[in-house]
């Protein structure tokens, strides 16, 4: 049963494969047991694919512990493991109003949630945190204004791609990729947002 296959959760030579059906297992057995093992692998040092299962197992677990820990260890996660992460803080009402408390203390940034994430939000059930994500997450339409009137300037120009190559190494590489490459894996890659409106 799930007893046999606990240990591979733990032990260096198993196979990120074998690791991650381990903990789906634990999770399925009982995931309240476990959630000290799906904590543990949610950890830099652990492929993204064993921390993405730890993550979906504490999904199952009930309470606001699962949103708490996900927040704390915020910063830390790759942005693959973040999504997931999004996903199940945002499954539960405590998680969704956790989620708008670090928004607005700025330990979660809007751009690192997805569309279904923030439209989550917007669009809850529950009518108090429908206002506040609203508040939290929708620009005023005069700060849109000024803002893109900020970069208009630059509309009629010539880019130089030499140049934006090496603004991105300064400015954007350190959280950022583009096309997978040249840059640090931890905001999302910017390939993605290549033709979005500002």
């Amino acid at each position: 049963g799930s007893k046999r296959k606990a240990p591979s959760v733990r032990v260096a030579g198993a196979s990120a494969e074998a690791r991650v059906d381990a903990i789906t297992l634990l999770a399925l057995a009982n995931a309240p047991a476990n959630q000290k093992v799906f904590e543990s692998v949610i950890a830099p040092n652990e492929p993204e694919a064993v921390q993405i299962a730890g993550v979906t197992a504490m999904g199952s677990i009930k309470g606001a512990g699962t949103p708490a820990f996900l927040l704390a260890k915020w910063p830390t996660l790759p942005s693959n493991v973040r999504t997931t992460a999004a996903t199940v803080i945002l499954a539960r009402r405590e998680g969704s109003i956790a989620m708008l408390d670090a928004l607005q203390q700025g330990t979660v940034k809007r751009w690192m949630l997805n569309f279904g994430h923030t439209r989550s939000l917007i669009m809850h059930r529950d009518e108090g945190i429908r206002a506040r994500a609203r508040t939290v997450l929708e620009e005023a339409p005069e700060a849109r204004a000024a803002r893109l009137s900020r970069y208009a300037a630059a509309l009629g120009g010539r880019g130089d791609a030499t140049q934006g190559a090496g603004v991105f190494t300064k400015n954007c590489a350190m959280c950022h990729q583009v096309d997978g490459r040249n840059g640090v894996e931890i905001g999302p890659d910017l390939a993605t947002v290549r033709h979005q409106p500002m």
